[in-house]
């Protein structure tokens, strides 16, 4: 049993969250409260924490997978002129963030792909010798 210092009542330890591996001061029931409060009360802040978060996370994950920085992969937007190096769209044009290609071999990056060309080069298992076959049969010499 423990007690929660904003209801002010004894519960069992179940209805206490963890915090670094030790109950709660308050139970989930006042933390949920008290979460939805702050967030009523702090909307802007809020989105401000989650913007900047998500720059985090992408620099993290970019990192992690590839070897490069989210300055690097701006960078690399720039130096494109924000457009796929394969179909030339524009990022306005696409739902989605400019996926980064690499050689799966190797793992060199090779540039910046709208979703579409990525996948297109996955499915492909980026094989010259398919993708020039599938050359060849748009142009009916197949």
């Amino acid at each position: 049993m423990k007690h929660c210092k904003t209801c002010n009542t004894t519960k069992p330890l179940s209805e206490f969250g963890l915090l670094r591996g030790k109950p709660r001061h308050i139970c989930k029931e006042c933390r949920k409260v008290e979460s939805k409060t702050w967030y009523e009360n702090n909307k802007d802040r809020k989105k401000e924490l989650s913007k900047a978060y998500r720059h985090i996370k992408k620099d993290k994950d970019l990192q992690s997978t590839y070897g490069i920085d989210l300055a690097t992969y701006n960078q690399m937007l720039v130096n494109q002129c924000y457009s796929c190096k394969i179909c030339s769209k524009h990022q306005t044009e696409l739902k989605r963030a400019m996926c980064v290609d690499h050689d799966h071999e190797t793992g060199k990056v090779r540039g910046l792909l709208c979703d579409t060309c990525n996948r297109s080069l996955g499915l492909l298992k980026d094989s010259v010798d398919t993708l020039m076959r599938a050359v060849y049969y748009l142009q009916g010499k197949l």
